[in-house]
């Protein structure tokens, strides 16, 4: 992963939340330059799910050859690759003059985000298992420190220059950590055929645990989105100021950094490991703080303590997720089961966000934010029928 002396100042799991910190600030900028995309290019609440669908079609696309990629070459090449591609999806919406240029940009940070999460999944498990669960709540807590960096960072950009300057902001940073990540080094399984890449992959899609697990990841990223989509510009719907609403999405994203590094130590104290039963309780907790967004708009103290909870519970759901893929999966092919079920979650993210948007454009916020509250709800409960039936299957098999 890296050389002796880098691993005796910097522990490995801090070296792989830093790069996933990294990545997404590139891959998760549209929340915070929603309100300037919005405004630049003149469009709809459909229009602006779209440019989240666009991250998301990108990362479907790298599901399968980002596992393939991390399993022959490394995670570190694997993630140098990530990089040069945030680097030139950011230099595409760069030269944007439409909104489609936009668009097609996003899609290719998208892909480039794509081979992320299998690579640093990959690291994790690989360094650190079978006591794996909480670097891998730490590595996920980079994920919204990298948001919040860009919820601070990108928007003083756009502000003080342009949006354009924000996206070259963007591809700059991408591109020196592209050229500063050693590759890997010689991969034993390098020469694996593409045919038992396949019969892995599928594999892993006939996994009941998996598939069921990333059905539930479907409501929970689709709640996360509309959170990183909408919440901004619904707070500046409701009165206040841009500087305010961008504050507001930098305190969400730090209880969602609070809540990726609490959830595994809670799972490991309070839930005995057992993260399927830790998730459900997150599924719940989120389903109800979206349900209360309106309500938490209404004062300015009570956003305030919402958003902190809110990314507590909605957003900071990642590290129990890819902790259950990664436990499912074969140590040899974590990154090509965390491609799986990463390509069913994207599926139901591409299309509902959108959705979202007609929701709030033909409707109000307010029925988006309880249409989000209650899938969850529903699926928290179907994700209890799922955990019964299982133990009932042990206890059988268990029997004499």
């Amino acid at each position: 992963m890296a050389n002796s002396s880098l691993r005796r100042l910097v522990p490995p799991f801090i070296q792989i939340m830093i790069l996933q910190l990294l990545a997404n600030f590139t891959n998760n900028s549209y929340a915070p330059l929603s309100i300037f995309i919005k405004g630049t290019f003149n469009i709809n609440s459909v229009e602006l799910g779209l440019i989240t669908s666009s991250v998301f079609l990108g990362s479907l696309l790298a599901a399968n050859i980002g596992g393939i990629m991390v399993d022959r070459l490394g995670s570190m090449t694997a993630l140098k690759i990530c990089f040069f591609l945030l680097s030139l999806g950011s230099l595409v919406a760069f030269t944007a003059q439409t909104y489609l240029v936009v668009v097609i940009g996003y899609i290719v940070i998208g892909f480039g985000y794509g081979i992320v999460t299998p690579a640093t999944n990959s690291a994790i498990i690989n360094e650190y298992y079978p006591k794996h669960a909480v670097p891998m709540g730490i590595k996920q807590a980079g994920v919204p420190i990298g948001a919040a960096l860009s919820a601070i960072v990108l928007p003083l950009i756009a502000i003080r220059f342009s949006l354009k300057d924000a996206f070259l902001a963007m591809m700059a940073l991408a591109f020196v950590i592209a050229m500063i990540i050693r590759k890997s080094g010689i991969m034993p399984r390098q020469e694996k055929a593409r045919s038992q890449f396949n019969r892995t992959f599928f594999k892993a899609l006939r996994n009941h645990n998996l598939v069921m697990i990333s059905i539930v990841a479907i409501f929970l990223s689709l709640g996360q989105q509309s959170i990183f989509t909408y919440f901004v510009v619904f707070l500046k719907f409701r009165g206040y100021e841009v500087f305010f609403a961008e504050l507001m999405l930098a305190v969400m994203l730090a209880g969602a950094v609070t809540g990726r590094v609490a959830w595994p130590i809670l799972s490991q104290y309070v839930f005995h490991l057992n993260q399927r039963t830790l998730l459900l309780v997150i599924v719940v907790l989120s389903g109800i703080m979206l349900m209360l967004v309106p309500i938490e708009a209404s004062e300015w103290y009570l956003t305030s303590i919402g958003a902190f909870f809110l990314g507590f519970t909605a957003v900071a759901w990642n590290s129990t997720y890819v902790t259950i893929i990664s436990e499912e999966a074969p140590r040899e092919n974590v990154g090509v089961y965390s491609g799986a079920a990463l390509s069913i979650m994207y599926i139901g993210v591409i299309v509902g966000t959108p959705l979202y948007g007609y929701i709030i454009d033909t409707v109000t916020y307010t029925t988006m934010w309880r249409t989000a509250g209650s899938l969850l709800l529903a699926v928290s409960l179907l994700l209890l029928l799922y955990e019964l039936k299982s133990r009932r299957d042990v206890g059988k098999k268990s029997s004499p």
